[in-house]
């Protein structure tokens, strides 16, 4: 599954950079907006089978880097 969402991600800001920076401000850095996050947790929910993410657990500090979000969707 993780790979599957590093695909996504390096589709979504159109490089693969982040397959070895899983550091990389996503957000803060301005390749991924708010919309783009709202995306991303309809990608995370339809693609990766995680049951609806709960709206007050939609952060984007918690979704800024790729080893957040990985952390997030390991920990649910």
């Amino acid at each position: 599954m993780e790979d599957k969402i590093m695909d996504y991600l390096c589709d979504a800001i159109g490089t693969d950079e982040l397959k070895t920076d899983l550091n990389f401000s996503l957000f803060k850095s301005g390749a991924l907006s708010s919309i783009d996050l709202i995306d991303l947790i309809v990608f995370l929910e339809e693609e990766c089978g995680l049951s609806q993410i709960s709206p007050a657990a939609i952060d984007r500090d918690i979704f800024d880097t790729p080893k957040q979000i990985l952390e997030f969707v390991n920990n649910q």
